[in-house]
């Protein structure tokens, strides 16, 4: 029987907010983040060479296994993007193809993104461990001005 290599997964589990907004990694355009573009082609790189390596649990046009769906986030377009299907818990999931130290991810969102997600590895796809959390923003208020009424 073949030895199976560990993989390490990255999953993204958030808000609706979030991954309503098309929740996308790409690679970032400064010269200077060059690290975090061969971070980021690593998970272009499994895609492209294995569309089944990006599962979500749902998708705004209702895809959620291998294809046009999830795998928008990972195709290296940057004009593309996924959208989850708006539920709380909504994730996105990719599989890089082997056990790699993950130092950093980049989410490239569209305006409407969420206020609270975790980013989560795992190196057998069971059981995750928080890579990040952003904790939920405050809510948004409008500056008041003091009035003297009668």
């Amino acid at each position: 029987m073949p030895t199976r290599i560990p993989r390490t997964l990255l999953a993204a589990l958030a808000t609706a907010a979030l991954l309503s907004s098309g929740t996308a990694l790409g690679a970032p355009a400064s010269a200077a983040a060059a690290a975090v573009a061969r971070d980021t082609d690593r998970a272009n790189t499994a895609y492209a060479a294995n569309p089944n390596a990006v599962t979500a649990s749902g998708s705004e046009n209702g895809a959620t296994g291998p294809g046009p769906g999830p795998g928008l986030a990972f195709d290296g377009d940057g004009a593309s993007r996924w959208s989850s299907n708006f539920d709380d818990d909504a994730w996105i999931r990719v599989d890089l193809g082997a056990t790699i130290r993950v130092d950093r991810v980049v989410l490239d969102r569209e305006a409407a993104y969420g206020r609270r997600y975790v980013l989560e590895v795992s190196k057998n796809g069971t059981d995750w461990t928080p890579f990040y959390r952003r904790p939920p923003a405050p809510a948004a208020r409008s500056p008041r001005t003091p009035t003297h009424r009668r």
